[in-house]
């Protein structure tokens, strides 16, 4: 996603990636998650297979409060 012409948000890179593994018969939840950095709202998305965070850099449960299921 870093070389695509438009700009990849979180929300698209899980949609795809969700679609994509799903057709692959691959169960995965998408997942929302806020936080405030420095007086700044901040909201990310992402996907988990069997309760863990697939393919993030950083452990989520740390960087953002998960919205409820």
């Amino acid at each position: 996603s870093r070389n695509h012409i438009l700009q990849i948000t979180c929300l698209r890179r899980s949609l795809v990636t969700q679609k994509l593994l799903s057709q692959q018969g691959i169960p995965v939840v998408l997942r929302f998650g806020v936080n405030r950095e420095g007086g700044r709202f901040r909201a990310h998305a992402w996907l988990e297979y069997q309760g863990q965070a697939i393919g993030e850099a950083e452990p989520l449960s740390q960087a953002y409060e998960a919205l409820a299921r």
